[in-house]
């Protein structure tokens, strides 16, 4: 396993000795960037193998464009085939979906909201647990 550092708008930048602003502007087709600069930079940008850094992507805009979905179990006919038509759905919506499992354990849910909020999700859809269900657990 190699140890590669990831490509960023800098190395692009520094290599065609021109701003990472630029750089931006250019991989977002901005019009006030020549066509010969934007040709530039995406043939570097694939030289350098740059990949977009999506998590500060989605700090930058407040829009991470996932949708976290909890579901009790993925191995059940019922939610996997909901899943997919949710899928299918907040695709076509321009979004996509992190799955996370809670089996039946109201402790795994609280985690995997933590971890999706974490992941900066647009949204999370839950089907509650059993445990989460169950409120005779909870103290009055």
């Amino acid at each position: 396993m190699t140890n590669k550092k990831r490509t960023t708008l800098k190395d692009i930048a520094n290599a065609l000795n021109i701003s990472p602003a630029a750089v931006s502007k250019a991989m977002h087709d901005d019009s006030r960037i020549s066509d010969k600069t934007k040709e530039a930079v995406k043939r570097i940008a694939k030289e350098l193998d740059y990949q977009p850094n999506h998590l500060a992507s989605a700090l930058r805009k407040g829009k991470s464009n996932l949708v976290g979905v909890i579901v009790p179990r993925t191995n059940s006919n019922f939610f996997s085939s909901v899943l997919e038509h949710m899928e299918a759905v907040l695709n076509k919506a321009g979004y996509n979906i992190i799955i996370t499992q809670s089996n039946e354990s109201f402790e795994k849910e609280c985690k995997n909201i933590d971890t999706l909020l974490f992941t900066q999700v647009d949204g999370i859809i839950a089907s509650m647990a059993n445990e989460t269900v169950d409120l005779s657990h909870y103290e009055k």
